[in-house]
């Protein structure tokens, strides 16, 4: 009986054998696929890794100019308040200067006014003439 068994449990060895061979050939393909994978994932991860680089490079780029442009507009800003400042200051002065050329103009109580320096208007050329012949000499 023991030899009679042999071929049936070298058949049974067998198709073990068949067994595990297509196992194993599955987990290696799976093993394959996943390092295939895993490759692919880590080429992504470089390039957005990069790319990742690249935008924050790009932000700061960005905020530095911003920074630039905000300073620049503080600056512009500054010096126009500085013109408005110098050009409210000059204005107040004239009419300070104003007010000084006008009470001295003002009728004074008991003295009569005087119209001021009395000044000829010129005529038309041609007309009433002086004795130099110049229209303005009257």
């Amino acid at each position: 009986m023991e030899l009679a068994q042999a071929p049936a449990d070298l058949a049974e060895l067998q198709a073990e054998v068949g067994r595990l061979v297509a196992e194993l050939q599955e987990a290696t393909q799976e093993k394959i696929q996943a390092a295939q994978y895993g490759l692919v994932v880590l080429e992504e991860n470089g390039e957005l890794k990069q790319r990742c680089g690249e935008l924050e490079g790009q932000l700061d780029r960005l905020s530095s100019e911003l920074t630039q442009m905000k300073e620049g507009e503080l600056r512009q800003l500054r010096y126009q308040l500085s013109n408005t400042g110098a050009e409210s200051e000059r204005l107040s002065v004239a009419l300070q200067d104003l007010r000084q050329v006008s009470a001295l103009w003002s009728p004074v109580p008991g003295i009569p006014s005087s119209p001021g320096p009395s000044i000829p208007l010129p005529t038309q050329p041609g007309s009433e003439q002086g004795a130099t012949g110049h229209w303005l000499s009257g």
